[in-house]
This record gives C-alpha cells, sequence and structure tokens, in this order.
C-alpha cells in the first residue's frame, strides 16, 4: 500500500512539470521577432502572449504529434499562426513551437486544421484577414485561405511552403485539410461576401507540391 502511494504521487509530480513546461518558440517572421511568447503564470505585459488555442492535431510518420492554431499577444490584436510539436513518449520534453504572421502589423492569422501526409509532410490550412504569411503571398484584400506544408525534419526552418488564394471579391476561409496517401490533399471551407449571409462551401485539390488540380464549389 505504501509502494502505490509513493508511485501515484510521482506521476502527479510529473504530471505538473509536464503541464508547466513552456514550449520553444520559433518565430517565421524574423521582423517580429520583438514579440516574447510567454507560456507562464508570469503578470501580462504589452507584446507577450496570453492566450495559446489549439484548433487540430496530427500525428506525423515520425510518430511525434503536431498541433495547429493560433497565440493571441496582449494588446490584441492580432493572432498569429501557431504550429507545435511534441514527443509522443515524453511528456517532460519542452515542445517546439513555430509561429507565423502577416507582414501587415494588426492582421489576424488562424490555422484551423492540420494532417500528415506521406514521407514526412505534414499539411495544415487557415486564414489571414491581410497581408501575406512568410512563404506565401497577398491575394488581395478580404480574408486570404491558406495551405502549409513542411518535412518534419525541417519544422523549425523557414519559410514554409504557403499557398493563399482568395475567391473573386469574397472573403475565404480554409478550415479543414486531408491527405489521401497517394499524393493528393483536399482542403474545404468557405467563401463569403462581406457583410452579407452568403456563404459557400469549396472543396479544393492538391498536389504534395501545393499545385491547385481542381475546386469545386457547394452553392
Amino acid at each position: 500500500m505504501k509502494y502505490s502511494r509513493m508511485i501515484l504521487l510521482c506521476l502527479i509530480a510529473l504530471a505538473t512539470l509536464s503541464a508547466d513546461s513552456p514550449a520553444q518558440v520559433v518565430d517565421l517572421a524574423p521582423e517580429f521577432s520583438n514579440i516574447v511568447e510567454n507560456n507562464g503564470d508570469q503578470p501580462v505585459e504589452p507584446n507577450i502572449r496570453i492566450d495559446d488555442v489549439v484548433n487540430g492535431i496530427t500525428v506525423g510518420a515520425s510518430g511525434r504529434i503536431y498541433t495547429a492554431g493560433f497565440t493571441k499577444p496582449n494588446p490584441f490584436p492580432p493572432l498569429i499562426v501557431q504550429l507545435c510539436e511534441f514527443s509522443p513518449t515524453n511528456g517532460n520534453e519542452t515542445p517546439v513551437c513555430v509561429e507565423q504572421e502577416s507582414d501587415l502589423p494588426g492582421e489576424d492569422a488562424e490555422a484551423r486544421d492540420i494532417c500528415s501526409g506521406r514521407n514526412g509532410l505534414v499539411f495544415y490550412v487557415g486564414n489571414v484577414s491581410g497581408g501575406a504569411l512568410p512563404g506565401g503571398t497577398d491575394a488581395g484584400p478580404l480574408s486570404d485561405g491558406f495551405i502549409g506544408c513542411f518535412q518534419e525534419a525541417d519544422f523549425g526552418m523557414a519559410p514554409h511552403n504557403v499557398v493563399q488564394w482568395r475567391t473573386a471579391d469574397r472573403s475565404t476561409i480554409a478550415t479543414g485539410v486531408a491527405a489521401d496517401g497517394k499524393g493528393s490533399v483536399y482542403v474545404t471551407g468557405w467563401n463569403g461576401s462581406p457583410n452579407i449571409n452568403d456563404e459557400d462551401i469549396y472543396l479544393r485539390r492538391y498536389n504534395e507540391s501545393l499545385e491547385l488540380q481542381w475546386e469545386t464549389v457547394i452553392e
């Protein structure tokens, strides 16, 4: 009984250490590197992260775990894309997170889903309200959808391969991504007109080089 109690106390202590482990952050937009990550319980100061949100998770071919979402500085805005890599076997290992933000200060960027493909490739999608992400090109005013891709071995290296797009004069949001294991990557989301309740669902097919193969829209 005594040994069981000691083992339980050790497990609780390990869980607490894991939960408090700060993330190592790699900023993929060096021009904004003055913004500092805050994953602890320190008092909030200007330009220090106060929120981290995860929208998707996947397991790579290596077995490592990847999450996609956003982080939010204080003062708000903007939202900044945040991708994190975790060890599957060691909860005490410090995760590595990369951040991608628009080249237009104040514009939101958010990753909404992530999936694993063949040969160590990982794909993620989301939207940026204005400007371009590192590696991407602004498709014009209003919100762009985007798809990004990285090799697991190159996770922390900049820039990732990123493609942005927008449909005509409508905002575009990418909300889901899936790979079929044969070299095709599918992205879904919606297009919408500003200030009008008029959204259409789309499905886009890409190859692993992020070249668009086709798109279909449900109006």
